[in-house]
């Protein structure tokens, strides 16, 4: 089983998944990393936003010669690492997404903050979370994707409340939260024992 955790930059995905691994039957993917070490180190000279656009162009780069790179790296990493628990921080596209998710066996997480407005990121970015969001709309529409495989949360990344709780959703299991820490214990009640 495969859990996809996936919300926009800085939406705190890094920090639900290494939570979830703290259970050793868990087995942290970074849906990025093989991207990440394919890249040079910023220039000392370098302002930030340059860096980010010219590793943005290298993604690009990478996916125009290969529009099932990011999958196929991902795939082998489940060949190499066996572990009945998967859980995927992010994925570079909603094509990767569409490509490793079964619908019939696997979860999807969606972050959501609400206090992300002023995170600077690509549309392109936010753009992909909402196809994959979408895309998961549709599955459920279809009857295809059991609403307890797809849970949501909303949530502010810090000076929430902890006892705020909200459960809602006809097709997906929608939480509203007080901070990103319920949002992780509720998401460990969830996981399968």
């Amino acid at each position: 089983m495969k859990m996809f955790i996936l919300g926009r930059p800085q939406s705190g995905r890094s920090a639900v998944a290494k939570a979830l691994c703290q259970d050793r039957r868990y087995c942290y993917v970074d849906g990025s990393h093989w991207i990440k070490q394919s890249f040079r180190s910023q220039k000392s000279d370098e302002h930030i936003e340059q860096y980010q656009d010219a590793y943005h162009q290298h993604i690009n780069n990478k996916l125009i010669g290969d529009t099932d790179l990011s999958a196929h790296m991902i795939g082998h990493i489940f060949n190499y690492i066996e572990s009945e628990y998967y859980v995927i921080d992010g994925v570079v596209t909603p094509r990767d997404f569409i490509t490793l998710f079964d619908y019939t066996q696997d979860f999807v997480v969606f972050l959501n903050r609400n206090d992300d407005e002023d995170v600077s990121m690509k549309d392109y970015e936010k753009i992909g979370v909402s196809v994959m969001r979408d895309y998961c709309f549709w599955m459920s529409a279809a009857g295809l994707l059991e609403q307890k495989r797809w849970l949501e949360f909303n949530f502010k990344m810090t000076g929430g409340d902890p006892d705020r709780l909200k459960k809602m959703g006809s097709k997906n299991t929608v939480w509203i939260v007080g901070s990103l820490e319920r949002a992780i214990s509720i998401l460990k009640d969830s996981l399968p024992q």
